[in-house]
């Protein structure tokens, strides 16, 4: 008699169960603003022709390009959900 074997797919990294061997990443904080629209980012984010000194972000403004309106607030009852 033969035997069966299964061969099940290899999970993707993200959905195996946690292993502390694996090296871990840190980007640090995401604490730079972007002097355009104030946006928060990693200092990686900045564009490549920008400085750590002097970041410029392409992500969120475009460098100022780009101006969206003040968000409206939000409605009582998702406030409430929001911070309780």
């Amino acid at each position: 008699m033969d035997q069966l074997i299964i061969v099940l797919p290899q999970l993707p990294l993200a959905c195996r169960p946690f292993d502390s061997t694996l090296s871990l990443h840190n980007l640090g904080q995401m604490s730079i603003q972007c002097p355009s629209c104030k946006a928060l980012h990693w200092i990686d984010e900045r564009l490549s022709k920008s400085s750590k000194a002097n970041p410029k972000f392409g992500m969120c403004c475009y460098k100022g390009k780009i101006s969206l309106p003040p968000l409206q607030p939000a409605p009582a009852e998702l406030y409430e959900l929001l911070t309780a």
